[in-house]
């Protein structure tokens, strides 16, 4: 099983287990095959990838032309737009191939298993207040919390009884 991570550059997040590319919160729409495209460029940040090879990673087993990589390139050029620097975020090497050029920071996603354990944990949590907290007490700790937290208690008291 790969791992999977999230990617980032400029003001762009991608998003390898959720299949999401991000700006800022928004999710920016891709086709699949884009998505496949653009994440092998930026798993690949500096490197010289040739044609052959994107053609084989994106398209693997299917009889493709260079044809659908040109506009899967041009598709991402124009969602991508340009760098700070006013530079394409993929460089065209003639004859050659493609290179992903911004600066990329890659971290490593919850995995399911990690996930679901995080989950148990909380609501463990939940339950534990349910239990020990009085109704005035929750109300007492639900007007001093921070938002998430608070929409996390408020769930529970409205679950009991």
């Amino acid at each position: 099983m790969s791992s999977k991570h999230l990617f980032v550059f400029d003001r762009y997040r991608l998003d390898e287990q959720e299949r999401q590319l991000l700006l800022g919160t928004q999710v920016v729409p891709l086709p699949p095959k884009v998505f496949d495209l653009l994440a092998v460029l930026v798993q690949n940040a500096g490197r010289l990838l040739a044609k052959q090879d994107l053609l084989d990673r994106v398209w693997s087993g299917v009889a493709v032309e260079e044809g659908s990589l040109t506009r899967g390139i041009s598709s991402l050029r124009r969602v991508l737009g340009s760098t700070a620097d006013g530079r394409d975020y993929i460089q065209t090497v003639s004859k050659r191939g493609y290179r992903f050029i911004s600066q990329v920071a890659r971290q490593p996603t919850m995995n399911s298993e990690a996930h679901d354990w995080a989950s148990r944990c909380r609501l463990r949590c939940f339950r534990l207040l349910r239990l020990i907290l009085s109704d005035a007490k929750r109300t007492w700790c639900r007007s001093r919390m921070c938002g998430s937290v608070r929409r996390m208690v408020l769930s529970i008291g409205a679950g009991r009884g």
